[in-house]
């Protein structure tokens, strides 16, 4: 069934400071930060990776576990695309305030407390 489509492959995290979790603003929707895994990258590392770069977080974050994993497919320059994402639980003490990476497209960046993220899912 998806012999025509290219594979891509992904990592990102759900990332909790505290009791907030990290959101990403892109293409006019909240999402959580991931990217692509790079050739010879470890997907758990792409995933930390991805998320820092974001977001430009320079403090640690730990990995707390695998999650799951997500897949889709979409069309990009008339090419057929599945792409599997690998989520992570990640934690980092950082709760300061974050600037996103504009270049990736990332217009926001925003620790929100987890009692409040209903107030996201529509523009999700």
């Amino acid at each position: 069934m998806f012999a025509n489509f290219e594979r891509v492959t992904a990592a990102g995290g759900i990332v909790f400071s505290g009791n907030c979790v990290l959101l990403i603003f892109r293409n006019g929707l909240w999402d959580l930060p991931k990217g692509h895994v790079d050739l010879n990258e470890e997907i758990n590392s792409a995933a930390v990776r991805e998320v820092k770069e974001e977001c430009r977080i320079n403090k640690s974050i730990d990995i707390l576990e695998p999650f799951r994993e997500t897949y889709h497919t979409y069309l990009f320059k008339a090419r057929s695309i599945m792409k599997t994402t690998h989520w992570y639980l990640l934690q980092t003490s950082l709760s300061q305030e974050l600037t996103p990476h504009i270049e990736k497209g990332i217009t926001a960046c925003k620790w929100v407390r987890i009692s409040d993220l209903s107030e996201y899912l529509s523009e999700t």
